[in-house]
Order: C-alpha cells, then sequence, then structure tokens
C-alpha cells in the first residue's frame, strides 16, 4: 500500500519475464510498463498524468540505461576525456538522475504505486554514486541473476540484431 521504490539489476530478458511475473502473481493489480529512451531527462510528470489518467498500482521503468548512453555521448562529444565521464565526480550528472533527485518527495507524495526500475549492473553504480539521495528511498533491491544458458541467448540476441542499433 502507498509508494514504495524497488530496484531490480537484470538484463533486458529477466526484465521482460519479470514484468510477466509480476502480471501473474498480481492480476488484480493495475500494471504499467515505462519504456525510458536516449532523450529522456524526466520520468515524474509522465508518470503523473499516466496515474491521473489511468490509475494503476505498479509501475516498471525499463530502458533507463538508453537515457545514461546519451548523457555519455554528448559528454564524449563536448570533449570530455573517459576518466571525466565514467569517474562518478561533481562534474556531471545524468540529467533524469538529477530530475530523480530533486523529485524524490513529489514521486512519494503524489503516486502512491509500486516503481519498479528493472536496470542493468552498471545503473546501480550510477544511482548509488550520482542519485543517492533517489537510491537511499528504495523500499528493495533484487538481484536477478544470469545463468550460462540465459546469457548465451542474451549474447546471441544481440549478434542478431542491426549492427548500426548499437
Amino acid at each position: 500500500k502507498g509508494f514504495g521504490l524497488f530496484f531490480v539489476q537484470c538484463n533486458p530478458a529477466q526484465g521482460k519475464r519479470a514484468i510477466a511475473a509480476i502480471r501473474a502473481r498480481f492480476p488484480q493489480k493495475q500494471l504499467v510498463e515505462i519504456k525510458v529512451n536516449r532523450e529522456s531527462k524526466t520520468l515524474y510528470e509522465n508518470l503523473l498524468g499516466l496515474y491521473q489518467a489511468d490509475a494503476f498500482d505498479i509501475a516498471c521503468v525499463t530502458g533507463l540505461e538508453q537515457a545514461m548512453y546519451q548523457y555519455e555521448d554528448t559528454k564524449r562529444l563536448a570533449g570530455w576525456t573517459s576518466e571525466e565521464i565514467y569517474s562518478y565526480s561533481w562534474k556531471g550528472l545524468p540529467p533524469l538522475l538529477n530530475h530523480l533527485n530533486r523529485q524524490r518527495e513529489a514521486f512519494e507524495a503524489n503516486l502512491p504505486v509500486a516503481l519498479i526500475f528493472l536496470v542493468p549492473s552498471f545503473l546501480i553504480d550510477y544511482f548509488v554514486q550520482r542519485a543517492p539521495d533517489f537510491f537511499d528511498w528504495r523500499s528493495g533491491f533484487f538481484k536477478l541473476l544470469d545463468n550460462s544458458d540465459e546469457l548465451k541467448q542474451s549474447l546471441q540476441e544481440l549478434a542478431d540484431k542491426d549492427y548500426q542499433e548499437y
């Protein structure tokens, strides 16, 4: 009941299975999936608008890594060194993480939902180092481990996609 903030460290295939498992386990709950893209700089307003239009109980957020890739690409084009881009310093904060840090109280006050971020492992480091105020509000942290068959399947799916996409 009420607001809950959860982080699930997983690969995209595991994330899809986790969402399906949540739907199966809680069929009475309304679940929405939010896919973040490279241009995403905010999340709160989008979630609040969706909630006000049609209340839901669970929001699963995927694709957050895309916004981080965009941030890293922008800094690289601006002439930042690899050390400056990947170090967790004061010099730069991805816009989406800055937004989440600033809006953390608004999430809790206005969105009485379970907010679940399904993210790859490197993004957990981003949250811990660059959005600690938001990450500290978590209600739970879960880590889904890869087994070798799942890892091979995920790598094969990546290899089968168009190279230019990556």
